[in-house]
């Protein structure tokens, strides 16, 4: 895989250096709508971390994440999804997301908003979040109907430019949300989760493992929405 251009950049805030990472047209995802980086920060050996740039707190804190596929530690560093968890617990927690969206997306003043320059807000995040599910369903249907077929990669910066993410309305999206949930859960409880896919990029790849994948982009992103209703807008 290449990595593209590698510069360094001055950041005054951070201890240590940051380094940026220019990555070309990937099947492996960074954060959603914002550049990605490679960070050095104060803490001993091994302070070194993949993520993104451009959350930050109210406190001032600037969140540096990553949403790798393949993490080798046992859980996600920030919104601690469990790598380990079995098929059907991915099923239970994407099923039980319409609501748990809903609750923090309706009747909420910022959901239009980005909290910061190239940061998605909480309503392009879910709108991407049907996206996720829409294709992880195909995917999931491909392994079921057509396997040698394979998988492509996908882009979810030019999707969200091709869909117009921002200009779309959160309450359709709560409703297109829910209904993608109900066809992904009811697909994914037909398919054996050791059966698999080669994937253009990262191999063998079974329905256990599309089905963690997609659980947690739900748990991710809804940890980002939250943060996004707690910003300032810019």
């Amino acid at each position: 895989m290449s990595w593209g251009r590698v510069r360094l950049v001055g950041v005054g805030f951070l201890p240590g250096w940051l380094l940026r990472v220019d990555l070309p047209p990937k099947c492996s995802k960074g954060r959603p709508g914002r550049s990605t980086f490679i960070t050095h920060r104060e803490g001993g050996p091994g302070a070194v971390s993949v993520g993104s740039f451009g959350d930050r707190a109210e406190d001032g804190t600037w969140f540096h994440t990553s949403m790798r596929w393949q993490p080798q530690e046992e859980r996600c560093a920030e919104c601690e999804f469990s790598w380990t968890i079995e098929p059907e617990e991915s099923i239970a927690l994407v099923d039980g997301s319409p609501p748990r969206l809903a609750s923090l997306i309706v009747g909420a003043e910022r959901a239009t908003d980005r909290p910061a320059e190239g940061v998605w807000s909480p309503s392009e995040y879910l709108w991407h979040l049907v996206d996720v599910l829409r294709i992880g369903r195909e995917r999931l249907l491909t392994i079921a109907t057509d396997p040698t077929a394979g998988i492509p990669c996908w882009d979810e910066n030019a999707l969200a430019e091709v869909r117009n993410y921002g200009a779309l309305s959160p309450a359709v999206g709560l409703i297109a949300y829910e209904g993608v949930v109900g066809e992904w859960v009811a697909t994914a409880r037909t398919v054996p989760a050791g059966a698999s896919v080669e994937h253009a990029q990262d191999g063998t790849m079974t329905a256990g493992d599309i089905m963690r994948r997609n659980a947690h982009e739900v748990a991710h992103h809804e940890l980002d929405i939250q943060r996004g209703l707690r910003s300032k807008p810019v």
